[in-house]
């Protein structure tokens, strides 16, 4: 009879009495104790996926394979250097802050380090440093050099914020060659416009890019480009034609031609501008390798190795004596804009 009335009483009245006894338990024993039931543990696990998320989501890069799939990379703050349980999807990433918030925040920036690599996408805050991103390309591409980048013309400086420089979605920023080596040769910094720098050392061959000032134009391919300060300089900037990629000229635009020279010669042409010949004549050409018996006699040495310096033209279409492999032109008609340099051995 004991027994039966005892069995009664644990089947019956205990499962009423039950959660009771665990608020009890939960008081007594503490979170990590009832850690089993997945209560506690689901509560404590949200919040540090959520401080993590405030740690990690500065900057996230995806390393885009193709047009369907990717592979994401996740770097953290140097500060605070933590691991979450899910970076396989950039969904996985909680946060503080509503979704609404962070998308507002965050944009999207593409960068490729040469023609030949894969594209990379930059999910990034707009309230990131500069450094912080460059951190993050120098690591994803394996660059052994600090990066030098650039949007719409203007170098980012490490020290600034992305929202200095109005980066928007789906940006997309340019690797600009290293100039620290060469500044020893070229002319005063005032003079010189690093947004204009580009890196055309790895491209592939037959470079046409179409017209300029009505005339073919042929990407200098193997070479570093390092553009110099003309904006503003004369009455108007029509000669440069319209900025970014493009087929056909521009109203007003000058033709491209590339002079070589020695060395010792570029910061007085930059600064003064060209000097006339004995029969009063500049000499340039469309066709940069016709450059090279001119160039060869000003190299010089730089880290180690030997380059040859040619300066890159704007030349008045009307006011030229032309045929492809020479222009020659008056003092006054022809405008250096950047600077070529190219490794020889």
């Amino acid at each position: 009879m004991f027994k039966l009335c005892h069995r009664l009483l644990r089947e019956c009245l205990l499962p009423i009495f039950r959660p009771f006894c665990k608020t009890v338990e939960k008081s007594d024993s503490g979170p990590h104790q009832l850690a089993e039931d997945g209560t506690e543990a689901g509560r404590e696990t949200g919040a540090e996926a959520d401080q993590e998320a405030t740690d990690i989501d500065t900057i996230v890069v995806i390393t885009v394979e193709d047009a369907s799939t990717s592979s994401i990379k996740s770097i953290k703050s140097t500060s605070s250097i933590k691991s979450t349980k899910s970076t396989s999807s950039v969904k996985s990433i909680k946060s503080t802050k509503s979704r609404a918030e962070v998308m507002i925040e965050m944009v999207h920036i593409h960068f490729q380090s040469d023609p030949k690599s894969k594209p990379i996408l930059v999910k990034v805050r707009r309230d990131a440093k500069v450094r912080r991103l460059k951190e993050v390309l120098k690591n994803t591409t394996k660059s052994n050099t600090w990066p030098r980048i650039a949007f719409e013309r203007t170098e980012l400086e490490d020290h600034h914020t992305l929202s200095t420089y109005s980066l928007y979605h789906e940006a997309r920023l340019t690797l600009l060659p290293d100039s620290a080596q060469f500044l020893s040769f070229f002319p005063p910094a005032k003079y010189l416009e690093p947004g204009w720098d580009r890196d055309y050392s790895k491209c592939g061959d037959n470079q046409i890019v179409g017209l300029r000032g009505g005339h073919c134009y042929v990407r200098p391919t193997g070479w570093l480009r390092f553009g110099l300060k003309v904006k503003g300089k004369y009455e108007d900037d029509m000669w440069l034609g319209a900025p970014g990629p493009r087929n056909e000229s521009s109203e007003g635009e000058w033709i491209v031609t590339y002079h070589g020279t020695s060395y010792t010669n570029i910061a007085s042409i930059v600064q003064k501008g060209y000097r006339a010949s004995h029969d009063g004549w500049v000499w340039s050409t469309m066709d940069i390798a016709v450059t090279h018996s001119y160039s060869q006699k000003g190299f010089f040495v730089s880290g180690g190795r030997t380059w040859r310096v040619v300066l890159q033209n704007r030349v008045h279409p009307s006011c030229c004596q032309l045929n492809y492999n020479a222009v020659t032109v008056k003092p006054k008609d022809i405008r250096p804009y950047a600077i070529l340099v190219q490794q020889v051995y």
